[in-house]
């Protein structure tokens, strides 16, 4: 997808030898929309999470690219309860849980496959993290996750009033509340040696539960890693990359972390101009 202030946002499939798909066809319908997160169904159904200028929206394409029209208004299906929303998440039966803010809470939505509000989830649907604590809907862009044991893992970010940010990572039960068996009490803070901003944009859980969470501090990629349990991992290798070891220019941020047998993070500089790099770290001398 590709949205900037004079183009009109676009979707488009990229083969795995990185040629466009020429038959993936986005409908018409889904011009105008500035898509931030994709997954893929079992049955090779891709449901979108964007927005236009009226709001927040789900979308749900058949494997062709077109329009799934069983799926909401014509395969659209508008959220409206939440004012902000960037990630979601598929559960094993298509369920779809979207991590978003609703005024100044950090809520949690999930859907049945066909859209409607799944009621067993938290308060009609909804979890709602119970601090208040969610900073600035320009600034704060929760991620989620599906955990190993069901549940799920949300970062929030927050500015106190001197404009410094902290991030945190919150767990959410399979049933939609607090986890307070995770970090203290439900939330892990994330934190690096130097004293200032942090930020958390990305969040990947590996194979053997532990968490690595992407962002920045003070202008530099941050990559920390968490057992599964919320405690920061002591034997993690890295929890620092340098701006020397990116590119010498800009501010580094990590933007979205994979994991495929070792961490990578992609990172996108702030500067005049944009600059993406991909970077792998070691397995080895990560302690994996």
């Amino acid at each position: 997808n590709h949205y900037a202030r004079y183009v009109r946002g676009f979707n488009t499939r990229i083969s795995g030898d990185g040629v466009l798909d020429d038959l993936f066809t986005v409908p018409s319908a889904l011009n105008d929309l500035e898509v931030f997160d994709t997954a893929t169904r079992t049955d090779g159904k891709i449901v979108g999470l964007g927005h236009r200028i009226n709001g927040y929206l789900l979308f749900r394409l058949a494997p062709d690219g077109a329009l799934d029209t069983t799926f909401g208004t014509y395969g659209v299906l508008q959220v409206s309860s939440l004012q902000s929303a960037r990630s979601f998440v598929l559960d094993p039966d298509d369920s779809i849980v979207i991590a978003g803010i609703q005024g100044n809470d950090i809520q949690v939505l999930r859907l049945l496959a066909d859209g409607s509000a799944d009621s067993s989830f938290g308060t009609g649907g909804v979890s709602t993290d119970p601090t208040n604590q969610s900073s600035n809907q320009g600034t704060n862009y929760p991620q989620i996750l599906r955990a190993i044991d069901g549940g799920y893992r949300v970062t929030d970010n927050d500015d106190d009033d001197t404009g410094i940010a902290s991030c945190r990572v919150i767990g959410v039960t399979a049933n939609g509340v607090l986890d307070t068996s995770f970090g203290d009490a439900g939330y892990t803070g994330i934190s690096s040696d130097a004293d200032g901003s942090v930020r958390c944009n990305g969040i990947v859980q590996s194979a053997d539960g532990k968490l690595l969470v992407g962002g920045s501090e003070s202008g530099h990629a941050l990559v920390v890693r968490l057992l599964d349990t919320g405690a920061p991992d002591a034997g993690f290798g890295i929890d620092f990359l340098p701006a020397t070891e990116m590119i010498e220019a800009g501010t580094d941020m990590v933007w979205t972390i994979e994991h495929e047998g070792a961490p990578v993070g992609c990172v996108g500089l702030h500067g005049i101009t944009w600059a993406m790099r991909a970077v792998r770290l070691d397995r080895a001398a990560l302690g994996y």
